[in-house]
């Protein structure tokens, strides 16, 4: 397990608490599994980005779970270039607030880490 430094767990191989998203937590958020059309979840936006998750590995090929712009998530090959989104680890005591009306957690009431 890749843990930060100041761990007193895993191989705190880390510097910093920084990752890809995985296709698991892509999927939680509320994508479906190769089924286009689902662009409500929270971490749409229209753009296909990586995951850190593995698909497919063959003798030719080498293929990635992608979060795509048409609301699934798919298995492509790396050679297609696409943009990533990273992620933190937030320790659970943790404390945050919300700035803003409407839905928490949204870009017009974002968390604010505090």
């Amino acid at each position: 397990m890749y843990t930060i430094t100041s761990s007193t767990k895993g191989n705190k191989s880390l510097t910093y608490p920084i990752g890809l998203i995985t296709a698991d937590e892509v999927m939680m958020a509320g994508t479906i599994y190769e089924t286009n059309g689902n662009t409500s979840f929270y971490l749409y936006n229209g753009e296909v980005y990586w995951t850190i998750s593995p698909s497919i590995f063959s003798k030719s090929d080498a293929a990635m779970f992608v979060a795509s712009g048409w609301g699934h998530i798919p298995a492509t090959s790396v050679e297609n270039q696409y943009g990533i989104r990273p992620v933190i680890n937030l320790r659970s005591n943790t404390n945050f607030t919300f700035n803003g009306t409407g839905e928490k957690g949204s870009i017009t009431n974002p968390y604010i880490v505090s």
